[in-house]
């Protein structure tokens, strides 16, 4: 972990390497999702039940979110400018694992008390058993929150020894929790089987990850600046928290308006949000994983003309595997839903619901993805300002053009509401990251995409 050659302009070979390995293991972590999405609609379909589900998970999903999304995007560059002195990564670790865990279990607390009537003011027409079930949700969600926390402070420290494989391996163990519990308790706890299986396997993977990492979590060296580093990234963390609203606001912002459109429209929702979300985990993950720890290395050593270059081969590398992909899905998007869900408690009427969804989300995926590197280059640069600016702006304009669009043409409104809200996003980052860059870099023309 000392000091390393200077990383060339491009992907080298063993930087592809590692992103092709990765890149398979995300897609398996991705295909383990997806079968997770197939057990659930086969189980539990579009029905109320699967709506009151969503409901509940969407507050616990959108903090955590909030908070492990800070650490997956910050943690990284923190951790890769404390190995620049001396003796101070081990301590700064220590003390941000302390803080992390005490600030985790405030917030699951807090949570499992003030969830529940939170559901009932988001839907308060929700039937007394449905609501029942949605509050075991939410509870279990806000008590899984300090695994999930702890997981994505582990991974980052992975990823910045370059041990992506094991964090890879590491990532599908909740998903496959929730489809065994679901598999084996369906019938007893009908979808609170959900939350139980994953708040198993985010046990489960917070103790191996652990195990991988402990002998770097007990120095005291250097241990009082340790702590002013750590306290100086909390004090930060409202400004990294706002940079990546955008990327969790939309399971609260459709289970709220998709809760007012009818039966099954936020069932509809969250199943074509998975599948966006599996999709591009499945095609750029591994190269974005890979990528970030060097984009933060490039920063913290002044290199403005080879993190440029890195960047724009990223952004081509999402677009070259994405869109060719999102063309044929939204053309076929009935058939391979039928042919893929269509099972059990999921119907016909169901796959046409999430079809007409398709073409925009699609669309918007695009936009995301991209957008997603484009974060991720500004927290490498410290621009955490431009970052939350972006990001706060984008999740007020989905949240308000959802409730208006969906006014107008119903579901297919939040579809385009996604797709617009986020091609603007993008556009609006890199517009500030060229400026930001090009004041920065002795080739201004570096930046062409």
């Amino acid at each position: 972990m000392g000091d390393c050659a200077r990383p060339g302009p491009i992907f080298d070979s063993s930087m592809l390497r590692s992103s092709l390995i990765v890149a398979l293991l995300s897609a398996l972590a991705n295909i383990v999702s997806f079968a997770n999405q197939l057990v659930l609609a086969h189980y539990f379909g579009a029905r109320l039940e699967m709506d009151g589900y969503l409901l509940a998970a969407s507050l616990p999903l959108t903090f955590s979110g909030l908070i492990t999304g800070v650490l997956a995007y910050q943690l990284v560059p923190s951790l890769a400018r404390a190995e620049e002195t001396p003796g101070a990564e081990p301590a700064f670790s220590g003390s941000l694992l302390v803080g992390l865990t005490l600030g985790g279990s405030v917030v699951a607390i807090a949570g499992f008390f003030v969830g529940p009537p939170l559901i009932r003011i988001c839907n308060p027409e929700l039937p007394p058993a449905a609501f029942e079930s949605a509050r075991r949700v939410a509870q279990l969600a806000w008590l899984s929150l300090p695994c999930a926390i702890l997981s994505t402070y582990f991974t980052a420290k992975l990823n910045i020894r370059h041990s992506f494989i094991t964090a890879a391996l590491a990532a599908p163990v909740p998903m496959v929790g929730a489809m065994i519990a679901c598999i084996l308790w369906h019938d007893s706890l009908g979808v609170v089987s959900i939350s139980a299986g994953l708040a198993g396997g985010y046990a489960i993977q917070t103790l191996g990850l652990m195990m991988h990492t402990v002998g770097t979590l007990l120095s005291r060296r250097d241990g009082w600046r340790a702590q002013r580093q750590a306290r100086s990234l909390a004090r930060n963390y409202p400004l990294s928290a706002a940079a990546l609203l955008m990327f969790v606001i939309y399971p609260f912002s459709d289970a709220f308006w998709g809760s007012r459109l009818g039966p099954s429209a936020t069932s509809y929702l969250g199943y074509a949000q998975r599948l966006m979300v599996g999709i591009g985990g499945i095609t750029v993950a591994g190269a974005t994983t890979v990528l970030f720890p060097r984009l933060a290395r490039l920063s913290a050593q002044g290199d403005s003309d080879i993190f440029h270059a890195n960047f724009t081969v990223g952004l081509r590398a999402i677009l070259v595997c994405l869109a060719p992909l999102a063309a044929i899905l939204s053309v076929l998007g009935l058939p391979v839903l039928q042919l893929l869900f269509q099972r059990g408690a999921f119907g016909l009427e169901d796959a046409k619901g999430i079809a007409q969804l398709m073409p925009g989300m699609l669309f918007g995926l695009l936009a995301m993805s991209c957008a997603g590197l484009m974060f991720k280059a500004l927290f490498a640069q410290g621009a955490v300002r431009v970052a939350a600016g972006v990001s706060t702006g984008g999740a007020v304009l989905y949240f308000s053009l959802s409730g208006a669009f969906s006014r107008l043409t119903g579901l297919s409104g939040i579809s385009a509401a996604y797709a617009l809200t986020w091609w603007l996003v993008l556009l609006a980052g890199l517009y500030f990251l060229a400026n930001r860059t090009t004041a920065k870099s002795s080739r201004p023309d570096n930046f062409r995409f």
